[in-house]
């Protein structure tokens, strides 16, 4: 019960997203729409697992079936069929890319034969998405000359804390000089997001204009902080003021 509502707003925020997704797409060419819309299927996968844990309070290898790992498993190797190489994006923008690699990369940290088979691929959308970042402003939804928004430089932050999960960030990040710069990237996205958090405790969408504040930004960005917050290769990367934040 404790969890219900988080989970029910994640379940709403997703089959919204989704629906409006499909609309702003429905007029591109079908491994774009696919390549988008494929996130959405994984993570609602990935929710279902995270539901039985929350009712069933059991060992995560029980509830984590062999239908509901082959479900993901096959999900990840679909959205790995539409990335765009050697580019690395994900369709062809910063929010499509960095849903994928949240979504894979939370596969990848129990499925090691994956991560090993598609590492590569991790490495280029990363490098993607950092290529596509606004300089000291974060990501924007789609194009690289509009404003940057809270809830994308969130999930670019929810993205990145999860290739450091520690069954899986020796797969993708062999070196620890490349797991430093990983865990660098998420503090810097920390204090981006940081920046945008009004007094009230709400965040705004686009820079300091209180008109473009919202629920769904202030929700991505808790999210956001409370990842890194429970990393534990990201964790120190917050101070004082994060947690006030959150």
């Amino acid at each position: 019960q404790t969890c219900a509502l988080p989970i029910s707003l994640l379940v709403v925020s997703y089959a919204a997203g989704a629906f409006a997704l499909k609309r702003r797409l429905s007029a591109a060419g079908r491994s774009v729409l696919v390549a988008s819309v494929l996130p959405f299927l994984l993570a609602g996968t990935l929710l279902v697992g995270n539901l039985e844990v929350s009712q069933k309070q059991t060992d995560l290898d029980f509830v984590v079936t062999p239908w509901l790992k082959d479900q993901a498993y096959q999900l990840t190797q679909r959205l790995f069929e539409h990335q765009v190489l050697p580019a690395g994006s994900f369709g062809d923008d910063p929010w499509d890319t960095t849903q994928s690699v949240a979504a894979v990369s939370s596969v990848m940290a129990w499925n090691h034969e994956l991560a090993r088979s598609y590492v590569s691929n991790i490495r280029q959308a990363v490098e993607f998405l950092e290529k596509a970042m606004l300089p000291s402003a974060g990501w924007s939804y789609v194009s690289p000359t509009a404003p940057a928004i809270t809830e994308i430089t969130s999930w670019v932050t929810v993205a990145y804390v999860r290739t450091l999960n520690p069954e899986v960030a020796p797969i993708i990040w062999p070196d620890p000089q490349q797991r430093d710069v990983m865990v660098a990237r998420v503090g810097r996205n920390i204090r981006l997001i940081l920046s945008r958090q009004e007094p009230s405790g709400r965040w705004l969408a686009i820079g300091h204009n209180p008109q473009s504040a919202r629920t769904y930004s202030s929700i991505v960005a808790l999210w956001a902080l409370i990842e890194a917050r429970r990393g534990a290769a990201t964790s120190g990367q917050l101070g004082p003021e994060a947690d006030d934040g959150i």
